[in-house]
């Protein structure tokens, strides 16, 4: 009987989770409220990511450059000889701790979504770099990080898409879709997975100029597409796109 209690309190709770129909204004106090935990996700988000990806490139450039003690077995497993798909879970764990975490219904989670894409957005950017950012580090090195948290990214952000088109679906209101910082937002998505798609490597291997002006051009477009989409604005992680942008620039002359 217990049990059974159980089980209808966590079905309730699942489904108080998911009712998205429920169009009725929230006290203003709840946005706020709701939206700084968005915002702080976001941050954590951001300075998690970058301050996993130095701290690892810094202790595997001290090992292979500057020092003269070798690592432990371990050590040199957890840095220097660290697999992909350690890399590859760790981060989407990250990923998936900040996207959940205080996630009080399904309304959020997909505003959190949004959120943590344009959070990575700078990482992702900074990765690719040339010359590297992080010292004794040659960016080719960071590549593999570069191209599994971008498609990491690009499921968060698909997602972001897809959950919003089922709200505005269930309360009938698809109409919001055409306002012009929604269409942005699609267009953005719509980007992201032609990059995926051309980032496949025997694309790469067919037509690489393509494939460079695709990801360079597109990407570049999508920060100023999610500039005008976000809302709340995540006007600072857009900056810090634009200041990586001008630094490539200035290098490169």
């Amino acid at each position: 009987m217990a049990a059974w209690l159980s089980l209808q309190r966590c079905f309730s709770t699942l489904d108080e989770f998911f009712h998205v129909k429920d169009t009725v204004s929230r006290p203003p106090h709840e946005k706020l409220l709701r939206s700084q935990l968005n915002k702080k996700y976001g941050h954590v988000t951001l300075i998690g990511s970058i301050g996993f990806v130095v701290a690892l490139a810094l202790v595997q450039s001290y090992f292979l450059n500057g020092s003269k003690r070798k690592p432990s077995r371990i050590l040199r497993r957890l840095t220097i000889g660290c697999p992909r798909w350690l890399w590859v879970t760790i981060l989407s764990i990250l990923i998936g701790f900040v996207s959940l975490a205080e996630v009080p219904n399904f309304l959020v989670l997909t505003k959190r979504l949004g959120r943590i894409s344009a959070a990575c957005l700078p990482l992702i950017l900074l990765l690719t770099m040339k010359p590297s950012p992080i010292p004794h580090n040659f960016y080719m090195n960071l590549l593999p990080i570069h191209k599994w948290l971008s498609r990491v990214i690009v499921i968060t952000s698909v997602l972001h898409s897809v959950f919003y088109f089922y709200i505005y679906w269930q309360r009938d209101v698809l109409k919001k879709l055409t306002k012009w910082s929604m269409v942005f937002g699609i267009i953005a998505t719509i980007f992201f997975l032609i990059i995926t798609i051309t980032s496949i490597y025997s694309f790469r291997r067919k037509s690489y100029r393509l494939f460079f002006m695709l990801h360079y051009t597109l990407s570049w477009s999508c920060v100023g597409l999610i500039y005008y989409h976000a809302k709340p604005p995540v006007n600072g992680f857009m900056y810090l796109c634009v200041g990586i942008f001008i630094t490539q620039v200035l290098f490169r002359i």
